[in-house]
């Protein structure tokens, strides 16, 4: 903790925690020998503009093999809702995991591992 008085305008700025705390006159009591803080005013902390929110989808599978993946996902896994539509077995539409397992689309009709 740092506390500074200034000569000109008695200020008094604490630093504490990363927080800046900063005391003018007007607020001190000193009519005794110990000082009374009756105000305290924050000053805001600047956010860092640059920092993303972190996603929180998780990262695809990349299943061993259909058995594997049908344990997860039992009709499969397709790339676009069209391509689940026309395999007609009710295979899940997760893109990012079709692209992870897309060797185990055996007759390249955009479902992998369809039962």
């Amino acid at each position: 903790m740092t506390a500074t008085l200034f000569r000109k305008k008695p200020v008094i700025l604490i630093m504490t925690a990363g927080i800046a705390l900063t005391i003018s006159s007007c607020d001190l009591d000193t009519s005794s020998n110990a000082s009374t803080i009756h105000h305290v005013h924050k000053k805001p902390q600047k956010k860092d503009k640059k920092e993303k929110p972190k996603s929180t989808k998780a990262a695809p599978v990349s299943f061993a093999n259909c058995t594997e993946m049908q344990k997860v996902y039992p009709h499969g896994v397709a790339k676009s809702a069209s391509d689940a539509a026309k395999d007609g077995h009710g295979a899940v539409v997760n893109p990012s995991e079709y692209w992870a397992n897309s060797g185990s689309d055996r007759d390249d009709d955009g479902v992998a591992c369809e039962a």
